[in-house]
């Protein structure tokens, strides 16, 4: 389903000519007898203007004659690593939060800028059990959650644990989940601080998906040697403009956008074109949604932040039609 929006070698060989004078050239020398001539007297030429140059100024000139000293390499700048912390999306989209102020994407947008603001402390408590090189197992992550005092039992640990790396094989009794990078064990502990919020509050009103990994980490992230940066010393990536139509979009006037429909199955099982539905979408009553259909139409807003999957309506199925509507 197509979408779109508008507003209104070569060689040579040796057998060459010979010439004559190469021919005689080419013939054994004869033998000739040669006088021993007298010695010549050779005079030396008088010392002109331009030979009488200072030895300074020769310096000088030898010095302008020799090739220019190759300029030294530039010493090379040190490399910095900038760390990437992704979270595994499927184990948090589910995670409940007071939906009051923020709608589910926006809660789990700010999850993620509030987890690669905070990458370094993420970063030091990883190291305090795993590596890159050696990620977390089962064991370390419960030997973690022992070190950070979580209040849970470890079945439930173990179950965050399998959440985000996935359950082992159910015939293999010996089968082990894991191990778990970076960007799995921040997605742990985002279950966790839920897991935690939820015993404390219930399903009343609370904070939202990164507020709640906030408190967890001011309070359980000090028990391992390790500080958690002040909020007013932490930018996040998409502010509130993220979250808004382009200035200028729509302006209370309508805008059009189309889907190109191609409608699958038949006897010969491919597609065939369905043609184009053109939409009008009011911008005054409900911009935002407006902007938010109109963007899924035409794709403008790449990937996803948290899921990094493609924001378009593009190759969607139609699970349901309803006749008259």
């Amino acid at each position: 389903m197509g979408c779109g929006g508008s507003t209104a070698s070569t060689g040579a060989g040796n057998d060459e000519p010979r010439t004559l004078v190469q021919e005689q050239l080419s013939e054994p020398p004869q033998e000739t007898a040669v006088a021993a001539a007298a010695p010549l007297a050779v005079r030396e030429p008088e010392p002109t203007a331009a030979d009488c140059v200072p030895e300074a100024d020769a310096e000088v000139a030898d010095a302008a004659e020799q090739p220019p000293a190759p300029a030294p390499e530039p010493e090379p700048e040190p490399q910095t690593v900038e760390l990437s912390i992704e979270l595994a999306f499927d184990a948090v989209k589910d995670l409940w939060f007071s939906a009051a102020e923020l709608g589910r994407g926006r809660a789990l947008v700010a999850l993620q800028d509030t987890v690669t603001a905070h990458q370094a402390t993420l970063a030091q408590l990883f190291a305090k059990f795993g590596s890159a090189s050696e990620p977390m197992t089962k064991a370390q992550w419960a030997e973690c959650a022992s070190a950070m005092t979580i209040d849970l039992d470890e079945d439930v640990l173990g179950n965050h644990y399998d959440e985000v790396i996935g359950y082992p094989d159910e015939d293999d009794e010996d089968a082990e989940t894991g191990p778990a990078s970076l960007g799995q064990f921040a997605s742990m502990l985002c279950r966790v601080a839920n897991d935690l919020t939820l015993q404390s509050n219930g399903m009343a009103d609370g904070p939202d998906l990164a507020g709640q990994l906030m408190e967890f980490l001011r309070e359980h992230a000090p028990r391992l040697g390790v500080a958690v940066a002040p909020e007013a010393e932490v930018a996040l990536a998409h502010g509130d403009d993220f979250f808004r139509p382009p200035a200028g979009w729509g302006q209370g006037k309508p805008v059009r956008c189309f889907m190109d429909l191609a409608i699958a199955g038949g006897s010969s099982g491919g597609e065939a074109a369905g043609g184009r539905v053109t939409f009008e979408l009011n911008t005054d009553v409900t911009p935002i949604t407006a902007y938010n259909f109109y963007a899924l139409c035409t794709g403008e807003r790449g990937l996803g932040v948290v899921d990094r999957k493609p924001l378009t309506f593009r190759g969607s199925v139609f699970h349901r039609i309803i006749a008259d509507m």
